[in-house]
């Protein structure tokens, strides 16, 4: 299971200084202004600084995977119906 968390909603491990985790890379932008750069705070913890999104997509998840663009090598990120964070 992954956690996400967006710039100022990380309460259980907020980043220190200017360090906010490994950096995984900037989210690619398809549709809907998509913005932000995500960064492995651990093994199931996903930092995501500066996210954008528009709102008016159909249906919103994270799409993971090792390919340029989504396909099915790739799989959607579950949301963490137990985090306890918000």
């Amino acid at each position: 299971m992954f956690f996400i968390c967006f710039s100022g909603e990380c309460r259980n491990r907020p980043p220190t200084g200017n360090y906010y985790g490994r950096l995984i890379g900037t989210l690619q932008e398809y549709a809907h202004g998509i913005r932000g750069t995500a960064y492995a705070v651990d093994e199931s913890t996903i930092f995501v600084k500066g996210f954008s999104y528009d709102g008016t997509g159909p249906d919103a998840f994270f799409w993971v995977g090792n390919t340029p663009r989504p396909s099915p090598e790739g799989y959607i990120l579950p949301y963490p119906e137990e985090f306890s964070g918000r």
